[in-house]
């Protein structure tokens, strides 16, 4: 995507207030519920991962996405972009649970480094949108190992999906195995509904829980202003007018994705994203 199609993705897509132009927002617990009301017509489209849009209206013809994005990158600009305009796909845990949370991180930064995060993508996230049944997905147990729990909604194919045999399978279940492998843990899987992850998680029936972050890169949330500034000056001076009038919009729409916090309950603390993924629209298809 070009300079100007970033403008007129992050212009259109991040509105500060979307009833100015007619648009009504409803919020919806479920991925059925939406595409319940979506078949029944009460709303005309709704937003998820671009990879759970690809995952639906692969399989059903009376939906389509009016616009996706095209992540075969063709400079570091449009990485930068798409990457602050993604939602980060993390575990979260509780405040006090930061050695945990820490070993976790080790783990993924070790599944990036040496390809098995992209392989499981391959095997778990675009062999279903090519319209492979999804493998199950049982963790490895060993008698004597710490057990976690993990929370995971089974609810957003393809990653995170519990099959209609009840089987954990999707992309978080092979995640968890491989991090339960490698930590040297048991690794047990329930299924919670998302309203009800962070109770789970408050209440100490799980250990960790799938969550889904708007801030996917810490660092930068971590960053002074001073240090923030300067990095923005770094990019001003080496991007044309047009990317520049894009960061600077996103800037804006986003306030600088200085909000850590905003999407995490209070008391709770995430790991490192370990996927990234847009959102996009799904709509019907009009007769």
């Amino acid at each position: 995507m070009t300079a100007d199609g970033y403008l007129q993705a992050v212009s259109s897509g991040l509105k500060a207030n979307p009833a100015e132009d007619g648009i009504r927002v409803v919020f919806y617990e479920s991925l059925g519920e939406m595409l319940m009301d979506l078949e029944a017509g009460k709303i005309d489209a709704f937003e998820v991962p671009q990879s759970t849009a690809d995952y639906l209206c692969s399989r059903n013809t009376s939906m389509y996405q009016p616009y996706r994005f095209d992540k075969s990158y063709q400079n570091r600009f449009e990485a930068i972009i798409t990457e602050r305009m993604s939602d980060g796909f993390a575990f979260m845990l509780m405040e006090y649970n930061r050695g945990l949370r820490d070993q976790f991180n080790t783990v993924i930064r070790e599944m990036k480094e040496d390809g098995t995060i992209e392989k499981l993508i391959r095997d778990h996230i675009e062999s279903m949108v090519n319209g492979e049944k999804a493998p199950s997905v049982i963790p490895e147990q060993k008698e004597g190992r710490e057990t976690l729990t993990i929370a995971i909604t089974g609810s957003m194919p393809p990653m995170d999906y519990v099959g209609p045999d009840g089987n954990f399978s999707g992309f978080n279940a092979a995640i968890l195995a491989e991090i339960g492998r490698r930590l040297d843990k048991n690794m047990e899987l329930l299924q919670v509904d998302s309203i009800g992850r962070a109770m789970a998680l408050a209440s100490g029936t799980v250990d960790a829980a799938f969550w889904t972050r708007g801030t996917p890169n810490p660092q930068i949330s971590e960053m002074s202003d001073e240090e923030y500034a300067a990095m923005v000056e770094e990019y001003k001076a080496v991007y044309s007018e047009d990317e520049n009038e894009v960061m600077r919009t996103l800037s804006e729409a986003l306030s600088r994705i200085k909000l850590d916090r905003r999407d995490l309950p209070d008391g709770t603390i995430s790991t490192d994203p370990y996927f990234l993924d847009i959102s996009v629209p799904v709509a019907r298809q009009q007769n």
